[in-house]
């Protein structure tokens, strides 16, 4: 049962970009002010939006926002039926603005048109393994690895020598 995505609001947008350039959470609103103050007030939320992924790198037409944690890794938990993921999946401090390209390689590990690839470090094949192991019923990935073989054959006993 899949369920559709949060909507991400500018303000959200906004806050994820002020902590991606560094900027901490309680001088999110100094930021903000000093931003509106400089500003028309023809001009909205999206221009500071469009400002602060300019000094992210990020072209606005060609962003795109990663949850970091992917959602699939996250604890979740059922309140009624809706699901809730821990960090919550709207949390500025885990969403990355990338570009379309960037985005892409981070998820599937394709290049950007080259098809569907599965690089070991993508999030695709992160939550497979997951998933996989989480199928066989280990608890950890390091549950499942074997002890060395001991050197001595099973039911092998040392001989006593007897006592003189």
């Amino acid at each position: 049962m899949t369920q559709p995505r949060k909507h991400l609001s500018i303000g959200v947008k906004i806050s994820a970009c002020l902590f991606c350039l560094g900027i901490p959470e309680e001088r999110h609103t100094e930021v903000l002010q000093a931003f509106k103050d400089r500003m028309s007030a023809s001009q909205r939320k999206r221009d500071i939006l469009d400002i602060l992924l300019v000094q992210w790198g990020i072209d606005s037409g060609d962003v795109q926002w990663d949850h970091s944690p992917p959602l699939a890794l996250r604890d979740t938990d059922w309140q009624g039926a809706s699901k809730i993921y821990y960090p919550d999946e709207l949390d500025p401090q885990y969403l990355v603005p990338m570009s379309k390209a960037d985005h892409q390689h981070k998820t599937s590990g394709a290049a950007q048109g080259a098809g569907k690839s599965n690089v070991a470090n993508s999030d695709i094949h992160k939550i497979a393994k997951v998933n996989r192991l989480l199928a066989s019923g280990e608890k950890s990935p390091a549950a499942g690895k074997k002890l060395p073989a001991s050197r001595w054959p099973k039911g092998r006993k040392i001989q006593s020598r007897g006592f003189k």
